[in-house]
């Protein structure tokens, strides 16, 4: 059997387990893939897609770290593609020391997925004797049932999003949504926006930004906004819905449906079958607009995974429609007010501008921190830096909002590091930004050119188009400056400019 362990290196019990899994599972004569010593670049990048269609189990350590993993995140989201379409490979989690949420995406991929449990070393031979007697995928060990998440296929909003939560006596890693109230959250000029839209009505606002930026936690402080401006909202995210109502356009909009009324509380009565477009417009007006009869909020966060699907020019379409009907002389429409939010640059996978609901307004996007607020972040986290080392810092990752708060987190939470240390191994594969970075890398060789063109941009200051230019700032990696297409910050021209 060919086993991949995918684990995050500097989480310590994950490092160990899965030495002794790899140890273990060689000496009982089956094949172990796991990612030490690789050279960063093209072959990495294509070794680890290589080594997923290769095995025949992903092992994957679940810890408190490794949830927050990015290279972690995306083994797992190739296997489970590669498993819906071949069958293989089987995803074998294994709980490391750690019962709590997984996150939105890794939950949208492993909440159907048995796992078994870590708690102490003298777990590790029992889990090693499980998977060397595996013979077959179906033939997973026996664990005891993962965690259901609530609402999760059922499209339903889920106002407990698991994220990390601040407590000023446990410093936690930074990753997901922040509430406004958390003791780290920055305010940006965007924040002012989202608040006063908040209190006008018959409002269509969209949110974009390259992933990371905040665009969650700024839609979270706009829903606050609506709530003290007495609206009635409904929060959907489209990470809850799983790819099977993704699949297809009426069993998402039927699901959509019902989501909609449980978060409103709009009675018991369930939603009627949604058979057509039209069918979910009329339920739309008649079971939420005409019984509300007043200002009604519907957001939709990553609404970017409708992008690419066969029917994303009709929802598009279709919430275009929404927005325009509210011209209509005494409609119920007029008090709809409509929140999206979205990673990707739409125009690109768009095909037709006038059908788009991202045109209609200008989006407001989340921009990096400017200088003074790493002032600010920096009384937060107890004053670890000098004014220096924040000119540094902010030299570095240009106020990055996830990178910086990384920068504070490595340099607080791990007395060892100092600040020194985290500059000379900033853009190091292994270093404290890694798991970013590699990322980042893994993201540009799935689309074929965009590694070529990041190269073009940082050695000689233009991308090969406009095309290759939008699809790297939609990724957040480039920006244009005077005219020039450079890298976003000196961190990713540092990290890419050693990619071969």
């Amino acid at each position: 059997m060919r086993f991949f362990i995918s684990y995050r290196r500097k989480a310590e019990n994950d490092r160990h387990l899965a030495d002794f899994l790899r140890q273990g599972l060689e000496k009982a004569g089956h094949e172990v893939f796991i990612d030490v010593g690789m050279p960063v670049g093209t072959d990495w990048v294509a070794e680890i897609e290589r080594r997923i269609d290769w095995c025949h189990y992903l092992v994957v350590l679940l810890s408190e770290k490794s949830i927050h993993s990015e290279m972690v995140q995306g083994e797992v989201r190739m296997a489970h593609h590669r498993r819906r379409r071949d069958g293989t490979p089987g995803i074998l989690p294994i709980r490391v020391g750690y019962d709590g949420p997984l996150g939105y995406e890794l939950d949208s991929y492993l909440h159907r997925v048995q796992y078994v449990s870590w708690e102490r070393p003298d777990d590790s031979q029992r889990l090693l004797d499980a998977l060397v007697a595996t013979r077959e995928p179906a033939d997973a060990p026996s664990p005891k049932p993962g965690p259901q998440p609530q609402q999760a296929d059922q499209g339903e909003p889920d106002s407990r999003r698991p994220v990390p939560v601040v407590d000023p006596r446990v410093l936690k890693a930074p990753g997901g949504t922040l509430k406004p109230s958390d003791p780290f959250y920055i305010e940006r000029p965007s924040d002012r926006i989202v608040v006063t839209t908040a209190a006008q009505i018959g409002e269509t606002l969209v949110i974009k930004a390259p992933r990371q930026m905040g665009k969650s936690s700024l839609l979270i402080r706009y829903l606050a906004a609506c709530r003290e401006a007495g609206k009635r909202f409904a929060f959907v995210d489209f990470q809850s819905f799983t790819d099977r109502a993704l699949g297809d356009y009426f069993t998402l909009l039927n699901r959509l449906a019902a989501g909609l009324l449980r978060s409103l509380d709009l009675g018991a009565d369930p939603a009627p079958e949604i058979a057509t477009q039209s069918d979910f417009i009329n339920f739309i007006e008649d079971r939420i607009l005409k019984p509300i009869d007043g200002p009604v909020t519907l957001a939709f966060d990553e609404v970017d995974r409708v992008l690419g699907r066969p029917y994303q020019r009709d929802f598009f379409a279709m919430l275009r429609l929404w927005h325009n009907k509210r011209a209509e002389p005494f409609s119920p429409w007029e008090n709809l007010d409509l929140a999206l939010v979205i990673a990707t640059e739409p125009y690109l996978l768009i095909d037709a501008a006038d059908q788009s609901p991202f045109n209609v307004t200008p989006a407001v996007e989340p921009r990096p921190f400017a200088r003074p607020s790493l002032d600010d972040l920096n009384s937060r986290y107890g004053s670890p830096l000098g004014t220096s080392e924040l000119d540094r810092l902010f030299g570095l990752v240009s106020g990055h909002p996830y990178l910086t708060r990384l920068a504070f987190y490595r340099v607080v939470a791990n007395p060892n590091i100092g600040f020194e240390d985290l500059l000379r191994d900033a853009a190091g594969s292994e270093g404290p930004f890694g798991d970013h970075l590699r990322a980042k890398l893994m993201l540009l060789q799935r689309q074929k050119g965009l590694a070529d063109a990041m190269r073009q941009v940082i050695t000689h200051g233009k991308a090969p188009s406009q095309e290759a230019y939008s699809r790297l700032h939609g990724a957040g990696l480039a920006v244009r400056d005077d005219g020039r297409d450079v890298p976003a910050n000196l961190l990713y021209a540092r990290f890419f400019q050693g990619v071969r």
